[in-house]
């Protein structure tokens, strides 16, 4: 196992939104590579400001993890020479346009040698066609569009599982539970909507009852009309498959309009801290996903196990890492060990490592099929208990027992 004891330099360049390129903000210097190799230099957007932010942040801090993780260590081994890994992170201000203009950045300006991409669906999928044309491989740690992967591109590998299958646990918990009438609710983005559509086949196929299905534009500030009409047709389950910021508007007004249903199913939000901290003992029994805990046993060399993982990220960073940071640290993890495995920063080289790629990394099996998409990997099912996430589905990996139905249901 190979763990860092020591911060190695990262430049992180933080560019204003207006902007399309150019200087760094002066974030540091390269680490230069062992034994007269230069550094490797891995570039990428992220949305630091915006409304993205929360997420990327903690993308940014898994990438961070991962580089001065693999730099204390000496940096990776290419065909028996020790070279250091440089990140290059650019702000695009939770703008897709400014991504793809960043990303064109990096690969004809700052010339990096890999890319590591966006938080989440959106972005990533407008960026995948800047790295397939100039054929620099790109590592997505959190983008589980189905249509990303249906697209074609040779350059892009995914550590998460499709996202049309990522509530398919969650359904089949409910039917365990005996629920039969389920709604439906997501705002009008990429990755809540593609949620949706393969949690109502799922539903469907389980022999459940799709009783409502409503969609509305991201950021909205009054969803009351949503929930009276999923509050009428009387289901058992309600699933809302927004981001963070309109998963905390909607049971700040679930609880406003004394409304709760037996069971509350969100997307990654309730493993966030700013949701515990904005809801507090609102918080309490929702239910959530996760890609990742720290009590799976999920091990690999360079981190160690997931506990050793999660201890020293949190002594680094000072909070617990979710599946965001673990996901991001493993697309690193994932990319150095193509490189070493090519013996070369030669991106056709490096691809073709990957496609041939089956290891087990701290986030779990990692092996990707044709398109270029994890198909080791899956969700798990948590539920907010005594103000932590702990995993209650499937019962093999379950670090407590389903609270059902919730308390204040009625």
């Amino acid at each position: 196992m190979r763990i860092f004891k020591a911060m190695a330099v990262v430049a992180i360049a933080a560019l204003a939104v207006a902007g399309c390129g150019g200087d760094d903000d002066g974030g540091g210097s390269a680490a230069g590579g062992g034994e007269g190799g230069g550094a490797i230099t891995i570039g990428a957007s992220l949305a630091l400001t915006g409304d993205f932010a929360p997420d990327s942040k903690l993308v940014r801090d898994g990438y961070t993890m991962w580089a001065d993780s693999i730099n204390a260590d000496g940096g990776l081994d290419v065909g028996g020479e020790k070279r250091k890994v440089e990140l290059l992170i650019k702000d695009d201000g939770s703008d897709r346009d400014q991504a793809v203009r960043l990303v064109e950045s990096l690969i004809t300006q700052d010339e990096v040698d890999f890319l590591l991409s966006p938080w989440g669906s959106g972005n990533t999928s407008a960026v995948a066609p800047v790295a397939d044309r100039y054929q620099k491989v790109m590592i997505a740690p959190l983008a589980a569009s189905d249509e990303i992967w249906e697209e074609g591109y040779k350059q892009l590998f995914g550590i998460l599982p499709r996202g049309s299958t990522v509530f398919w646990p969650h359904l089949e918990m409910a039917a365990e539970q005996g629920i039969k009438r389920v709604a439906i609710v997501s705002t009008n983005d990429v990755f809540p909507l593609l949620g949706a559509e393969g949690a109502k086949a799922k539903a469907e196929e389980l022999g459940l009852e799709v009783v409502a299905e409503e969609t509305y534009p991201p950021e909205t500030v009054d969803v009351g009309g949503v929930i009276s009409r999923v509050s009428e047709s009387e289901p058992e389950m309600v699933l809302n498959t927004a981001d963070a910021n309109d998963a905390i508007i909607f049971v700040r007004q679930l609880k406003q309009r004394n409304y709760f249903p037996k069971m509350l199913v969100l997307a990654g939000a309730p493993v966030l801290p700013e949701f515990k901290e904005a809801l507090k003992d609102d918080a309490e029994n929702v239910v959530g996903l996760t890609y990742w805990s720290r009590t799976l046993p999920f091990s690999d060399e360079l981190f160690g196990s997931a506990e050793e993982f999660a201890a020293a990220f949190e002594e680094k960073f000072d909070y617990p890492p979710t599946h965001d940071s673990v996901a991001a640290a493993t697309s690193g993890y994932v990319l150095g060990r193509a490189i070493e495995a090519a013996g070369s920063t030669d991106s056709a080289a490096v691809a073709d490592a990957l496609r041939a790629f089956d290891e087990e990394t701290v986030f779990g099996p990692v092996k990707f099929d044709e398109s270029g998409s994890n198909e080791g990997n899956f969700s798990y099912v948590i539920q907010i208990q005594g103000g932590e996430p702990k995993i209650v589905y499937p019962t093999d990996a379950a670090e407590g027992e389903l609270v059902y139905p919730h308390p204040d249901a009625g």
